[in-house]
């Protein structure tokens, strides 16, 4: 009866040991999976601050052509330049923070493509105001091409944003679901 004593002791032991183990490994793997997911809605949130921040370098670019258009202030000309050549940067950025998602740098080139069709038009703008006056200026802003283009340009970034959006939610009902699992580990 004492070797059965033991023996039922021993075999508790075990048994509690594992039951341990296992739900110490259940715990560091949802702690784990929840610090990755609470990485990739960080990651959303910055995606999405940066496409704000793009959005934000156009409008300056836009608006400081218009006050050179309208002035011919050498300033507002220098202020469109200087938002014109962050552009590129912020293109840098934004592309690599989406190189994971094939379908956002898919859109991130055709709103790159957008992007320099609509600074082209800036410039051109700029330089009718240089060589031959306000009225030549004036006459290509009445055209809307540009106010054409940067539409589309809101529209692809709104749609990046629309994507980032859907991601946010997915990983923050993740989240919502591994703290459960934790709770409850």
């Amino acid at each position: 009866m004492r070797y059965s004593v033991e023996n039922k002791i021993v075999s508790g032991f075990v048994a509690s040991v594992l039951a341990l183990l296992v739900m110490g490994w259940l715990s560091y793997r949802t702690t784990t999976n929840y610090l990755t997911t609470q990485d990739w809605v960080s990651h959303t949130y910055q995606v999405m601050a940066t496409l704000e921040s793009g959005r934000a370098i156009l409008t300056d670019a836009e608006t400081s052509q218009r006050g050179y258009l309208l002035t011919g202030d050498e300033q507002f000309l220098k202020d469109s330049q200087d938002a014109q050549a962050k552009i590129s940067g912020w293109e840098k950025i934004i592309r690599a923070l989406t190189v994971n998602d094939p379908q956002q740098q898919e859109r991130l080139d055709n709103l790159s493509g957008l992007i320099s069709q609509r600074l082209a038009v800036l410039n051109n703008r700029i330089k009718l105001r240089q060589e031959q006056g306000i009225q030549a200026a004036t006459n290509a802003v009445a055209s809307h091409e540009g106010s054409v283009l940067m539409q589309q340009v809101w529209r692809g970034i709104a749609e990046m944003k629309d994507t980032e959006n859907r991601f946010l939610t997915q990983r923050r009902q993740a989240m919502v679901h591994l703290q459960l699992l934790d709770r409850y580990a």
